[in-house]
């Protein structure tokens, strides 16, 4: 297992494939649709903003752990009741 040093995180976020803008709305009303995520791959590495917190995953990592991943970072930002 690799060291994550903040030269090797500054050079992922550099190289990470970002979705162009679509030319129409996404929206009824102006704010941001909900939109399906794009497809989880186990294949490459992926970041993906959940919530208010930032989910990243290495290459090689299973779906399902990705996954886990986004629904525990979920949970954890649930309100309280």
């Amino acid at each position: 297992m690799s060291i994550v040093t903040p030269a090797a995180s500054r050079s992922f976020v550099a190289k990470a494939r970002l979705p162009g803008r679509s030319a129409r709305s996404r929206t009824r009303s102006g704010g941001m649709a909900d939109t399906p995520p794009l497809p989880m791959k186990a294949s490459e590495a992926q970041t993906r903003v959940v919530g208010s917190g930032l989910v990243v995953a290495a290459a090689h990592v299973p779906v399902q752990t990705r996954q886990d991943l986004v629904n525990g970072t979920l949970f954890a930002q649930r309100p309280p009741r």
